[in-house]
């Protein structure tokens, strides 16, 4: 399969910056060099310590979900009034949503009930709650929220974008055609966070829902597609305001996720990731890897993912966005023009006509 290449990308706006050569040269170094410290920086200000990796359940004894909601019933009914008692609305996915803190926390009932406590209380303060419920009404995901829209329609990304080999369901977010001051100038890192919030309730939903039909626990994968990445991403308040909630959502999230997959990863990548680290839990480390080359990625990548889930600039089978995934997820209520005409010049553009 022949990979997309782009022979004469349209420039992404820059941020304004001294016109004497020498005084960019300058700016530029200087943006490295903050770049590189903020992690001890960022590492002395922790407040509070990660949430410790416990020792996983061994999964190889009850390989299918039946087996494990039998093995764990009693303790997925007690969580199960713990999470109503709190707020929580039990619905009729609740079971694999809840046997996750269990398998996180190795079996230990009460430190689960201890995390789903907290979880509960946080999904109501961001209205997580609210938006699982909207999901199994039927709403596509651009109804969920506003931010939504305004987040897949200026960093290019497919959210909920089929099937990985497990069954789970795929996101791939692309940093070629992303500006970061655009996408702040439009939302506050409180508007962000609530719509990153509805894109992974929206994913878990899928995945409780995908659980119950396969018979087994499925989780989201994630790919990341650097190529092109410039130091124009690298922008300090996006990374510290916006990509550090994303970031830290995993806590609210356990055994949520199967792989994270960052692929065409310049060296230039090593520089964010530095800067992220300290806020991932090692659970979410663990699930990361890292491909740098165009052929490595690719593989990466399919041995994740089948091909007829992908589009045809990651090596799948598809032209367009299937209609499927454009109707569920909210872009048949963009004008057909307007639609074509998102990320022209770049990696998607076309792809959502």
């Amino acid at each position: 399969m022949k990979l997309w290449r782009r022979s004469s990308p349209t420039p992404l706006p820059t941020q304004p910056m001294a016109s004497e050569g020498v005084e960019v040269y300058l700016m530029a170094i200087a943006s490295l060099i903050v770049l590189s410290l903020l992690p001890l920086l960022l590492l002395r200000r922790r407040a509070s310590s990660p949430r410790p990796r416990p020792n996983k359940v061994d999964l190889a004894a009850s390989s299918s979900l039946s087996q494990l909601l039998h093995q764990h019933a009693d303790a997925i009914r007690r969580l199960r009034e713990v999470y109503v008692r709190v707020g929580g609305k039990a619905d009729e996915y609740i079971e694999p949503f809840l046997l996750r803190f269990i398998l996180a926390t190795a079996g230990d009932e009460q430190e689960a009930a201890e995390w789903l406590t907290e979880t509960t209380q946080w999904r109501l303060r961001t209205g997580a709650e609210e938006v699982r419920a909207k999901v199994l009404e039927g709403s596509c995901l651009f109804d969920l929220h506003p931010a939504v829209g305004i987040i897949t329609t200026n960093f290019p990304c497919l959210v909920s974008h089929g099937h990985a080999h497990d069954g789970g369901p795929v996101s791939i977010f692309v940093h070629d055609g992303f500006d970061p001051p655009t996408l702040m100038g439009k939302l506050s890192p409180e508007e962000y966070l609530s719509g990153v919030v509805a894109m992974f309730e929206y994913n878990m939903v899928q995945c409780d829902r995908r659980s119950k039909e396969l018979d087994r626990l499925v989780k989201i994968t994630n790919v990341f597609d650097f190529d092109r990445l410039t130091i124009n991403h690298l922008n300090l308040r996006f990374l510290t305001q916006y990509t550090r909630q994303f970031i830290s959502l995993d806590k609210n999230y356990p055994e949520s996720f199967d792989a994270l997959l960052c692929i065409n990863a310049p060296g230039l990548f090593q520089v964010g990731y530095r800067i992220a680290r300290p806020w991932m839990s090692p659970q979410f480390r663990e699930k990361i890897s890292i491909h740098s080359t165009p052929e490595e990625s690719a593989e990466a990548t399919l041995r994740q993912i089948p091909r007829k889930h992908l589009p045809q600039v990651f090596g799948g089978e598809c032209a367009k966005m299937p209609q499927e995934v454009a109707k569920r997820v909210g872009y048949t209520s963009i004008d057909e023009t307007k639609r074509a005409k998102l990320f022209s010049g770049y990696k998607l553009g076309g792809y959502y006509a």
